[in-house]
């Protein structure tokens, strides 16, 4: 075990890799690293050396170029997106896309397509997975007038479903979700065993609507007036902004594929996957090697949660705890080469425990279990400590209130934090803590075993 603290971009490149992987997969320890040799390669053999992942971004930035096709939409910025390799050497995009326009889009998917094939180097998340950041403006020919707008990073537009929470980066995926809960053919169109991959276009505005809904490559005209109709009375989103938080339009194009049974009846839509954006599903060559990108990844056996969340669940701190780790789960299930790493000996402990205790079904590749690795990484906080007190006085009004509102709230949250230093476990809002009022809500809180501080008298120092 090693006490450390964690650097923020390694949290960060976790954290975007699991918005849309399964799972995590680190590259493995440096004896398993000298199975990637050119006999895993026999099509590279006789031609260039197998170039490191490393060197991927910038052989793709000395490959993109400015498409012809985005120069209608008016707007370019900075693209980001994740790629890998297969088992085997080839590249692929394993994040979502959220371009300003299908035609960033295209590019991408084309020159990533075309991209060498290469070996993993090193033994960190960092080094299996690899952040590119295009910047489509500084690729505009200067020979040639442009009236294009750039806005540089954006947020994608998002979309929620009702009841759910919603998600920054899966817009797309949930209108396609919301789509195909309220399509309905009608039954006298009698189409059964039905299937089909139709390409769908609108624009989010920067208001929020859904603009200009149109529907390409769709064979059934009955099919495609219904889509069209439906998205037409999309629901509100939100609109896609810049780092400046200034809202802007972005113009989509889904992929789906549309199917009914053998009745006649609606299957869930399902997204189409390009090929550049899919994992390899042939068969190692060497059974015994750990393959970093399965076909089918790692599933945790027992609760209905997330192993992290198990994690969180069975630890008991005072104080935040960060803590990261991976192991390798064997062909049959079992773990081996555990390693954890977290600011808390005793929680190292306990996530060391657990693992050994844990079950999985283990990755696929080729239609056969394989070697993979799991890698987690997680935050536990101490429970909330609650304020019995009355909470601060009303919004102001005005700006001169404002002035004064923002004094006494800093006053107030000095003191209580100089005469209260356990009260500061949680942060609900911009506050250190919750206030309460209501002798219910304390006795509540005391039946549920939650602490509870109460504040008996407040004096503002001038």
């Amino acid at each position: 075990m090693k006490q450390i603290i964690f650097k923020t971009g390694y949290a960060a490149l976790l954290l975007l890799i699991s918005s849309f992987c399964c799972n995590a997969q680190l590259t493995p320890p440096f004896h398993v690293r000298n199975q990637y040799t050119m006999q895993n390669y026999p099509e590279q053999r006789y031609s260039d050396p197998l170039r490191t992942l490393d060197e991927i971004p910038d052989w793709i930035y000395e490959n993109i170029k400015f498409p012809e096709k985005a120069y209608q939409y008016g707007i370019a910025g900075i693209e980001q997106f994740v790629i890998s390799a297969t088992w085997d050497g080839r590249v692929f995009i394993t994040s979502g896309l959220n371009t300003l326009n299908p035609a960033f889009e295209e590019e991408i998917k084309d020159v990533v397509s075309k991209a060498p094939r290469c070996r993993f180097a090193g033994n960190s998340i960092e080094d299996i997975y690899k952040l590119v950041k295009i910047d489509f403006t500084a690729y505009i020919p200067d020979d040639l007038p442009s009236s294009i707008q750039c806005v540089g990073r954006h947020l994608p537009p998002r979309f929620t479903l009702r009841g759910e929470r919603m998600q920054n980066l899966k817009g797309k995926e949930l209108f396609v979700k919301w789509i195909s809960s309220k399509f309905r053919l009608p039954k006298k169109y009698n189409l059964t065993n039905y299937s089909d991959t139709i390409s769908l276009y609108y624009t989010i505005t920067e208001d929020g609507k859904l603009k200009n809904p149109h529907v390409e490559g769709c064979k059934n005209i009955r099919i495609q007036t219904e889509l069209e109709k439906l998205m037409a009375s999309s629901p509100q989103w939100q609109a896609a902004i810049t780092d400046g938080k200034m809202p802007i339009p972005v113009s989509i194009k889904d992929r789906i594929i549309v199917r009914t049974d053998e009745h006649g009846k609606n299957v869930p839509f399902e997204i189409y996957t390009d090929s550049v954006c899919r994992n390899s599903t042939s068969t190692p060559t060497d059974p015994n090697m750990i393959v970093l990108n399965p076909e089918k990844c790692i599933q945790y056996i027992g609760e209905n949660k997330s192993f992290v969340k198990v994690i969180r669940d069975s630890l008991t701190v005072e104080k935040k705890v960060n803590f990261v780790g991976s192991f390798v789960v064997e062909k049959n299930g079992a773990v081996s080469n555990i390693h954890t790493e977290t600011t808390d000996s005793i929680a190292d402990g306990v996530i060391t425990a657990l693992i050994k205790q844990s079950k999985w079904v283990p990755a696929q590749q080729g239609g056969k279990p394989v070697r993979a690795i799991y890698a987690f990484v997680g935050t536990k906080l101490p429970p909330a400590k609650y304020v019995y007190a009355v909470p601060p006085r009303g919004k102001p009004q005005n700006f001169t209130e404002y002035n004064s509102f923002q004094e006494d709230e800093k006053a107030r949250w000095a003191y209580f934090k100089k005469a209260y230093p356990q009260v500061n476990a949680v942060i609900h809002g911009s506050r250190k803590f919750r206030f309460l009022s209501s002798d219910d809500y304390k006795e509540a809180l005391i039946m549920r075993g939650l602490p509870v501080v109460e504040i008996k008298k407040y004096k503002v120092r001038k």
